[in-house]
């Protein structure tokens, strides 16, 4: 697992190191207009050694990132990043920016974004022991490697390494349900409270964790228990005990934010209203997302080689093809909470179409989808021949979009 997590960061590290040193595109005067943010862009000043800080922390510094680092540092106000910039730092949940403050962000700018980016490698590091440990009750050892090799060099697995939530959400929301495995439930309550202080779709965990607890096993198994096989082998579980309070924990974090945005900035809401400034501005049916994808395609392959090279809607088509099939596998060989689950989180991204590209941030929001890789694992280990090419297509896209993000690409 060690070997991953090294392996797969310092591909990122040097992928984004050398797009940023390399092509003048990256350099802050042709980032996109109001994306600058003096100060936090590259907040390390001048000088070899601030020079040396720039090239290791700041390539990964893009859009969302911004945001959070913004947040992290100065708080939620004003709403703005920049003068003139749309969009409000309300949309941006507070967990991940209060722990890079309270964990030293608040000593200036440049502490700021060395804790953040130490903080997503941490918790990527924590997610993915805990993805292993999922992976090795449900579908066995081999499986379980297997599935961390997959989060670790995702095509989007950029985002691990830089200033987002992804890696946060990774490890509560698995660490949610590894703990209900155990029938930890105060404790999967308090870590579904923690996703759902940490993004808007956290408080969908308590709908698997529902399911977990009526519908499955009443302890962990032995270490050398056989490995699941499918929905089939749990069963329903009643009565219903008290310890299923626990789990109307989960809602909390979302419930404090939406005080605090009361208080804050007078509405209880706009960590959903101001999506429309981020283009989202309306909910449709799954159906019609993915007929405005397949149009956005469409459109790219007219483009010839270079709509087909540049344009995200490809990518974000080959992920929706990839979680479909997962699904659908999923609902074969994994217990019914972790299918659940996958189809619950990505509900949002398919009812709110981005304009422009429909299923923008996809293959993103699939990286933290623990159960979609420990599918994935079990069937590339049951395939062996499949294992390593997949690693070695996934490594190189997780190279292409890491170059691409650095470039101010719109990959999130």
């Amino acid at each position: 697992m060690w070997v991953a997590v090294l392996a797969s960061r310092l591909l990122v590290a040097i992928s984004a190191a050398v797009a940023a040193a390399a092509l003048p595109v990256t350099k802050s005067y042709r980032a996109p207009r109001g994306k600058l943010v003096p100060g936090i862009s590259h907040p390390f000043g001048h000088g070899w050694l601030s020079g040396a800080l720039d090239a290791v922390f700041t390539p990964l510094v893009r859009w969302d990132g911004l945001w959070y680092l913004e947040i992290s540092h100065h708080g939620y106000t004003p709403s703005g990043l920049v003068p003139n910039n749309p969009g409000a730092r309300p949309a941006f949940f507070p967990l991940y920016p209060l722990l890079v403050h309270a964990l030293g962000g608040w000593a200036g700018n440049g502490a700021t974004l060395v804790v953040a980016t130490l903080l997503s490698l941490g918790a990527f590091t924590v997610g993915l022991l805990i993805v292993h440990r999922l992976a090795t009750l449900e579908l066995g050892p081999r499986a379980a490697k297997a599935a961390v090799l997959v989060i670790a060099f995702w095509p989007a697995g950029a985002f691990f390494s830089a200033p987002y939530t992804e890696s946060l959400f990774l490890a509560v929301s698995a660490g949610a349900f590894l703990a209900a495995r155990g029938d930890r439930w105060w404790l999967a309550g308090l870590l579904g409270a923690a996703a759902s202080a940490t993004r808007n779709t956290g408080v969908l965990l308590v709908i698997p964790l529902l399911v977990m607890y009526l519908y499955g096993p009443r302890s962990t198994p032995a270490p050398h228990a056989q490995p699941a096989t499918g929905w089939r082998r749990w069963s329903p579980r009643f009565p219903v005990r008290r310890d299923i309070l626990w789990l109307a924990l989960v809602p909390l974090g979302l419930v404090a934010y939406s005080l605090y945005l009361q208080a804050e900035v007078g509405n209880w809401q706009a960590w959903r209203t101001v999506q429309t400034e981020f283009g989202r501005p309306h909910i449709t049916t799954p159906i019609t997302t993915i007929h405005l994808a397949l149009t956005g395609v469409y459109h790219a392959l007219r483009g010839g080689w270079e709509g087909i090279v540049y344009d995200p809607n490809i990518l974000d088509a080959l992920a929706l093809v990839i979680l479909i099939i997962a699904i659908v596998g999923m609902a074969r060989r994994l217990p019914l909470p972790y299918t659940v689950w996958t189809v619950v989180a990505v509900t949002p991204p398919l009812v709110t179409p981005f304009l422009g590209e429909a299923l923008r941030s996809l293959p993103r929001f699939m990286a933290v989808l623990f159960p979609i890789a420990m599918w994935l694992g079990y069937e590339l280990t049951r395939h062996r021949r499949l294992l390593v090419p997949w690693l070695v297509v996934s490594g190189a896209m997780l190279v292409a979009t890491t170059v691409a993000f650095t470039l101010w690409y719109p990959f999130v």
